[in-house]
Formats: structure tokens, sequence, C-alpha cells
């Protein structure tokens, strides 16, 4: 079992996708959406914990997490401070099929927002996973902390379905419900 997830970083080539943590009431688990799945994105390998599994495409770009893991086991802090400065890039993990050690969790008060530790290692640099997601990254190119700045109550992943339709573009015929994923474009 390794703490370290050694990412590639390189200039972005697509938009910084939509995202957003669904926290499953019923199931006690975060799932945490990174943009749609199109095209040749699909599911191809993964790295996992015990509480935690980020799922990868062919060319190791990270399309959905879970922590399977209820609130009351976050560490709950003070405030969780979101970096200032925050890149673009296209991030490629290298880890495939890879056990880690289980990231510690700390969540601001309302469980808002939440800090994913995975290693020790000290951050240096901070890159859109999405719109509201982060990740700090060592001087050694090593996945250190996942930032979430955007966390959802979800009951039956009806949110969490909605959010997927709007990003696939097959919105219901009613505007879309701000309220899921707030950092959602207006539709057009």
């Amino acid at each position: 079992m390794s703490s370290s997830l050694k990412v590639s970083i390189a200039t972005p080539i697509q938009p910084i996708p939509y995202g957003c943590g669904f926290y499953q009431t019923e199931e006690e688990a975060l799932y945490v959406q990174l943009g749609g799945i199109f095209g040749s994105q699909r599911f191809f390998s993964f790295i996992d914990s015990s509480i935690s599994r980020f799922d990868l495409d062919r060319q190791g770009r990270l399309l959905f997490f879970e922590l399977a893991c209820p609130k009351r086991r976050w560490q709950v802090v003070e405030e969780i401070m979101m970096p200032e400065v925050v890149e673009p890039a296209d991030i490629r993990w290298l880890n495939f099929r890879k056990k880690i050690k289980e990231p510690e969790l700390f969540a601001d008060k309302n469980y808002s927002k939440l800090l994913i530790k995975l290693s020790d290692e000290e951050p240096v640099n901070n890159y859109y996973l999405s719109h509201s997601i982060i990740l700090q990254v060592s001087k050694n190119n090593l996945a250190t902390r996942i930032l979430i700045n955007e966390i959802i109550d979800d009951t039956a992943g009806k949110k969490i379905a909605e959010f997927r339709r709007q990003l696939s573009g097959k919105k219901s015929a009613a505007e879309p419900d701000r309220s899921i994923g707030s950092n959602l474009p207006a539709s057009s």
C-alpha cells in the first residue's frame, strides 16, 4: 500500500469540466462527478483504498470518485481554505490499479466543503479537476490533497442523475435546477 499518487501535468487541451460532490444520504457515501462521460472517456481502471475509489479512463483522466465514509467520520475543522491561485491543466493519474492508504477527511461545519488528504507531502501547486474541485500537487508531482468546494446532500441519486443529464445536454423541458451543481453554465 502506498501514499504516493503520481500525476502528469500538461497544458490543458479541454475546458475545465463541471463537477460536484453528491453525498448519498441513504448510503452514507460521497460521489464526486467530474464532468460528463463523452466520446472516448470510458471507465478503464481505478485507484482505491478501504474507503475510496478513483475511476480513470484509458488515458489516466479522473472521471469519478467515491468515498464510502459517513459524514460522522469526517473530522470537522473551523474552515477549509481554498487556494488563491489555481491553474487549469490536463492531469493524468499514473498509478492504475493501485492500492493506497486510507485518506484523511476534513470537512467544514456545514459539510459543504471537504479536504481529502492523500499524502503528507507539502502541496506547492493547485490545479482544477473541475470548477469546484481542486487537486493539490507536491513539487514531485504527487497528488497530496483534493479540495471539494461544493457538496450537495442527495437521496436515491436523484440530484446526481439530474446533474449528469444537465452535463450531457439531455435536460428536462424545465429550466435546469440551479441548486444542483451551482457551477453549471446557464442552459442554452
